[in-house]
């Protein structure tokens, strides 16, 4: 959108971004921070690993909307990787299945802005654990 790029620094508990140049411009200080993408309305969607949340901050810095570990029934979120927002609202979420929970949960998931589940990827035997993913083809945000 900008030029810029969002970085998740893991260890430095940081999503931060950079300009063309690699100059930091700004970030979201967060432990585990992982990744994060910047959507159309200016928000910044970020997963936050191993502290099991994907969260949405406006421009302000300020957390909107978010999804914690356990506030999908039946889907806990273990460690979350990259999230996208697709054009129709909805949030594909990959919920990496390590330290102990591979064949026990969804490789991805699909909810509403209601964190309604409408969709999951479980197939363990063509996929193994999923740590990222990125959608072809897709009118999203």
């Amino acid at each position: 959108m900008n030029g810029h790029y969002l970085v998740g620094q893991y260890y430095d508990g940081e999503i931060r971004e950079y300009d063309e140049d690699g100059t930091i411009v700004g970030g979201i200080k967060h432990s585990n921070a992982h990744a994060g993408v910047r959507l159309p309305n200016g928000n910044t969607l970020c997963s936050f690993g191993d502290a099991h949340r994907l969260v949405e901050y406006n421009g302000a810095g300020k957390a909107v909307w978010s999804v914690e570990e356990n506030d999908l029934p039946g889907c806990p979120l273990r460690f979350v990787g990259p999230a996208w927002r697709l054009a129709d609202g909805n949030t594909i979420i990959c919920n990496w299945a390590g330290h102990g929970y591979v064949g026990k949960q969804a490789q991805l998931v699909e909810i509403t802005a209601e964190k309604e589940v409408v969709g999951e990827l479980f197939d363990y035997v063509r996929f193994g654990t999923i740590s990222g993913f990125f959608l072809l083809d897709e009118d999203s945000e």
